[in-house]
């Protein structure tokens, strides 16, 4: 939750200074807009499942969490290179935040391998 805590630092930071005026071939502002909204709202979300990963301790809640916790970090990280190559965003932040985001992934897999499974079956099979 810690490290969750350094990317959304930097990532606030970047979104804050987003450039929105890529250019006539770039997309137009109001798609920055959506997209920084879209990045932050991945972001926030990721530390809500983190937290509540936690309070519940069932198998299932916790891998559903973690699985949606994986794609919201992949999702922020790739973007970022969107955002380099469209010049929305520094390419010195952009690459901060996908360092920071590989140590949060690193620190994710220790804390899911302490995950134990219980006697309640997943009705859709995945865990």
């Amino acid at each position: 939750y810690e490290q969750w805590q350094q990317v959304m630092i930097v990532l606030n930071g970047a979104m804050d200074s987003i450039n929105t005026d890529t250019g006539e071939n770039g997309f137009p502002p109001e798609y920055w807009e959506d997209h920084k909204a879209m990045i932050l709202g991945d972001a926030f979300q990721v530390a809500v499942k983190i937290q509540s990963s936690e309070s519940g301790n069932l198998y299932m809640i916790r891998m559903e969490n973690a699985s949606i916790i994986r794609k919201n970090a992949q999702f922020i990280k790739s973007s970022m290179l969107t955002m380099i190559a469209e010049k929305a965003i520094e390419e010195a932040h952009g690459m901060v935040i996908r360092e920071e985001i590989d140590k949060f992934r690193m620190l994710f897999r220790d804390w899911v391998s302490t995950f134990e499974r219980d006697e309640f079956e997943d009705e859709w099979g995945l865990f």
